[in-house]
């Protein structure tokens, strides 16, 4: 094993504990680039450690980085928190980062963007942030199957 696999496992690891225990220590606790979430309309709650904690464009950009090193399965599974509950929040953390566009980047728009052509109440403002950003092909490409198959048809495809 490479000693770059062993410092990532280690990375990883670390990450992963310190997103278990937010009481314990909370990113959101210390300087951050900060997702742009003044925009939305229905602002995530801000004293939720664990929602604040998602708001840090560097921990986002972290995980991404960990995903490409042999790591994707875990760091996906550390995704699953915002997803379920700061959806928008995280959408916005994958829209403002830096290139590169990972695989797990890739796939968490695939499967968030579909939320935010519901019934959601910053969907406009994600939509049109989305259309605007870096990853406009990624977004176009699943609101052309959204409307191309139908809401309910497309979800399993897309998220397999």
């Amino acid at each position: 094993m490479s000693v770059l696999c062993v410092l990532s496992f280690l990375q990883f690891s670390l990450v992963q504990q310190i997103l278990k225990n937010p009481d314990v220590f909370c990113f959101a606790d210390y300087r951050f680039h900060s997702v742009a979430v003044d925009i939305l309309k229905a602002p995530p709650e801000s004293d939720n450690k664990e929602i604040t904690t998602w708001r840090s464009l560097d921990l986002v950009e972290t995980l991404l980085y960990l995903s490409d090193r042999g790591l994707y399965t875990q760091v996906q599974e550390m995704f699953k928190l915002p997803i379920q509950h700061c959806p928008d929040v995280l959408v916005l953390a994958l829209l403002q980062i830096n290139p590169p566009v990972t695989v797990l980047r890739q796939d968490l728009l695939t499967n968030l963007i579909p939320i935010f052509l519901g019934n959601h109440p910053n969907s406009a403002i994600i939509l049109q942030h989305a259309w605007h950003s870096q990853v406009q092909y990624q977004v176009l490409s699943v609101v052309k199957l959204q409307i191309f198959c139908g809401r309910s048809r497309c979800q399993s495809w897309i998220k397999t």
